[in-house]
């Protein structure tokens, strides 16, 4: 973070890691997958609950899915680097799940071996879903976006707090976010001024100018453990930015 370097990482990313999943290391195979839960597992419980599952069946079925398709059958020998990106792979292997239920109902109860679940739902209570989601296809994506926007947000705040720059944060927090989370009205800026001791507008408005660019460096980089190229890093931005701009229009 902060580096130099600005091609991608090839060797580091998660699609890399996900691909050198079979292993007879078991303790390090477990901790891969455990990396796609905590970034996937959000998604398709949202997908699940589109489909129509309430929350404790689409928690069972989350649990299920991670624990016997991408766990235990080994999913990653049957993804292609070549075609497409990991997250339509994921979200096909997710409907074939649930078309093979019929004949295995008793997956939905299945656990690790050892008990260890793979997923900790205790976070997420009855999930909200989001109103602007018409397909289950779009509150898998929107529920993908979630987890990633949550990332970047925690270790940006952490960076500016950890390094004495929690005027930044706050006013960050203040004008950009607040807006968007809570669905209010920002503070006028000369409150924001005086609550910070900041000179004036401008000084506040170049604090916001600095973080937002640090959180579009960051989501960048966020976003490189899930694509192959730095070309489809720009492609999955923009499209990040078109889908809030749509559920916000609706």
């Amino acid at each position: 973070m902060g580096g130099t370097g600005n091609r991608f990482p090839n060797t580091v990313s998660l699609w890399s890691q996900f691909m050198r999943a079979k292993t007879s290391d078991e303790t390090r195979r477990r901790a891969i997958i455990g990396k796609l839960a905590d970034a996937y597992w959000k998604p398709v419980y949202v997908y699940l609950r589109y489909r129509g599952y309430d929350n404790e069946r689409a928690k069972d079925l989350t649990q299920g899915f991670f624990c016997d398709i991408v766990l235990e059958r080994d999913i990653f020998q049957q993804a292609d680097l070549g075609k497409g990106r990991f997250r339509t792979f994921l979200l096909t292997t997710l409907g074939y799940y649930l078309i093979d239920l019929h004949r295995h109902e008793e997956r939905l109860k299945r656990k690790p071996e050892g008990g260890v679940a793979l997923v900790d739902f205790d976070e997420i209570g009855d999930w909200a879903m989001p109103a602007s989601s018409e397909r289950p296809e779009d509150a898998f994506y929107y529920g993908w976006v979630v987890t990633l926007l949550d990332r970047v947000l925690h270790e940006l705040e952490h960076e500016y707090r950890s390094s004495g720059r929690d005027a930044h944060w706050e006013v960050f927090d203040a004008k950009v976010l607040a807006p968007i989370i809570r669905d209010g009205d920002p503070p006028p800026m000369a409150d924001i001024c005086r609550k910070h001791g900041l000179a004036d507008s401008q000084q506040a408005s170049n604090l916001i100018v600095t973080v937002k660019r640090r959180f579009h460096t960051v989501l960048k980089r966020v976003l490189r453990d899930f694509v192959r190229s730095d070309a489809e890093v720009e492609e999955e931005f923009r499209e990040i930015f078109e889908f809030l701009l749509r559920c916000r229009a609706r």
